[in-house]
Formats: C-alpha cells, sequence, structure tokens
C-alpha cells in the first residue's frame, strides 16, 4: 500500500521524499507465549465443556484486524452476551484466545495436549479464524453424521442466516489442534469480505473490518454454543491419533 502511494504520486509527476529507520533482532532464543482463557461455568455438568476459540496473535505487516483480530473479538462478544443475558448453560463454555497459531497451531496444541486427559469431556470446539465476513454456516469436518446436528443448531437463527451445511475439511487453524484427541471440532464458514487480500498483508487493517457481520458472527457462536452445553448428551467422539509430546506448556 505504500508502495502504491508513492506510484500515484510520482505518476502526477511529484517527487515524494520518505525516510526508513528499521531495527531488527533475530535470535535462536525461545519466546514465552500465552493462551488466554475465561470461562462461564455449567450448571449441571461443569467439567464437560464447549470451547470457543480464535487466535489472539497476527503477522506484523499491518494490524491483523482480519487474521485475526476479528475472530478474537467475535469471541470476546460472545462470552459478553452470553455472560449478559443471565443464561446459565448446563456445561462450562469455555472462551481461549490461541497464541503461535501463525507459526503452526502452537498455542492450540499445546492446550490440547495438556488436556488430553480430559478430552472426552470436551463437547466440541468452535473457532472462527476466516476473516471479518458473517457465518454462513459450517463445513462437517470430516464428520457427516453431524450434519443433522449442524441444521438443528442452526435452524433458530434463521434470520441471521441463510446458512448451509456442507461435507469439506478446513485447514490452516486452531480446530485442527483437537481432532487427535477425539473431539468435535469446527472452524465456521464466513464470507470472504476481501480475506484472501487483507490477511497476511499490510491491508490487515482496522479499515477493513465489517461490524454487522462480527455482530452477527458473534451471535451465532454464541447461541450455538450454548445449544451444544444443554444438548442431553456428548457428541460422539473421533478417532484418536495422539500426537508427540513436543514439551510444551499450555
Amino acid at each position: 500500500e505504500d508502495y502504491a502511494m508513492l506510484w500515484r504520486q510520482m505518476q502526477l509527476g511529484l517527487a515524494p521524499h520518505f525516510a526508513a529507520s528499521i531495527d531488527n533482532k533475530v535470535t535462536i532464543k525461545p519466546t514465552p507465549q500465552w493462551n488466554t482463557v475465561a470461562e462461564i461455568r455449567g450448571s449441571e455438568t461443569p467439567g464437560e465443556v464447549v470451547i470457543l476459540g480464535g487466535h489472539l496473535d497476527s503477522w506484523d505487516l499491518g494490524e491483523g484486524s482480519t487474521d485475526n483480530g476479528a475472530g478474537a473479538a467475535t469471541v470476546l462478544e460472545a462470552a459478553r452476551v452470553i455472560a449478559a443475558s443471565g443464561v446459565k448453560p448446563k456445561r462450562t463454555i469455555r472462551f481461549i484466545l490461541f497464541t503461535g497459531e501463525e507459526e503452526g497451531l502452537l498455542g492450540s496444541a499445546a492446550y490440547a495436549q495438556a488436556h488430553a486427559a480430559d478430552a472426552d469431556s470436551i463437547q466440541a470446539v468452535l473457532v472462527l479464524d476466516n476473516g471479518t465476513g458473517r457465518i454462513t454456516g459450517q463445513a462437517l469436518q470430516g464428520r457427516p453424521e453431524d450434519h443433522q446436528l449442524w441444521q438443528d443448531l442452526l435452524a433458530p437463527l434463521t434470520a441471521l442466516g441463510p446458512f448451509a451445511v456442507r461435507d469439506g475439511n478446513k485447514g490452516g487453524t486452531d480446530h485442527l489442534s483437537f481432532l487427535p484427541w477425539g473431539v468435535p471440532a469446527w472452524n465456521f464458514d464466513q464470507e470472504t469480505r476481501g480475506y484472501n487480500h487483507t490477511h497476511h498483508s499490510q491491508v490487515d487493517t482496522y479499515d477493513h473490518a465489517v461490524g454487522p457481520d462480527l455482530v452477527q458472527a458473534s451471535a451465532v457462536m454464541a447461541a450455538t454454543a450454548l445449544e451444544l452445553a444443554d444438548l442431553p448428551v456428548l457428541l460422539p467422539r473421533g478417532v484418536k491419533v495422539p500426537l508427540p509430546d513436543f514439551g510444551m506448556s499450555p
């Protein structure tokens, strides 16, 4: 974007001047990072958990608004509206802003590994990490048996739709860290809103956030989390393929 501005000025016959000061340091030393975790404790089975998540880290070329400030803000807003509603979910709803996603899902992988003994008590993981766009539905992540489940979860939200439930696997974000432990985990489908242009770039800035879409996504996340928290049974587990111990703390 800066280059484009300078190019436009030169095309107009102007003589732009700029100065840059760059101070970088490269190190092989580890850098401690933390996941941020909060929860609304369940009223009946607090040991069973629905996780709403998004990653807090971003590339430093821009402001990280669509990747993944939008997802982090949506998780926070879902937490706020559930708390403000006064609704008491039967299971615990846990809100996690993961770190180190851009380096390889490090924060979520560490969390899933640290809580592997409790994996069978995690009802579901719902992640938002495809930009500022409104939620358009759900990809079933290799669980076609859950097609009707997601149709039912989204049915009360018709006014916020339309929604589509489809077979398909979403990659590249934190829900993947829970699948090897058999946990049902999904990443919502979203309107693109230029995501492939903005993310990981210098134009990933606040002005690309779409407010009404973020409000819709917060409502959908909050509502589906509450529905999953109040289901009468735990969802069936997936195939477990435990990962090696990477020596990471949660």
